[in-house]
């Protein structure tokens, strides 16, 4: 996955570039799930979203755990982790119980 700048007003692509509220998702350790990721700016009404919002961007980055090959998982085990420009994050196990893989939308604020 490649992020492009884009001029809405001239409606032109950029460099390719990594947005700031999903670079705020990159850890060591960790891996971005850009195909989960999403930016989006935030339209007039939406100021109170209870998706969470930072008051410019909507959206949601999405990271996995990840080890090296040969090495262990952490003692914790895997986790995907979801965070939303106003700084909420959600955990869930990975995979969960059962096998299943979801990924979660953000953490609503109610």
């Amino acid at each position: 996955w490649v992020w492009l700048e884009y001029d809405p007003a001239g409606g032109t692509h950029g460099r390719a570039s990594l947005p700031a509220f999903l670079r705020a998702g990159v850890r060591d350790g960790a891996r971005l799930l850009a195909e989960h990721c999403q930016v989006l700016p935030l339209q007039p009404g939406l100021e109170t979203t209870p998706f969470g919002t930072d008051g410019t961007v909507l959206g949601r980055w999405v990271r996995r755990t990840v080890t090296e090959t040969g090495t262990a998982a952490p003692a914790d085990g895997h986790r995907i982790v979801t965070g939303t420009p106003d700084g909420h994050t959600v955990t869930l196990p990975h995979p969960l119980p059962g096998g299943g893989s979801p990924v979660p939308l953000g953490a609503l604020t109610l």
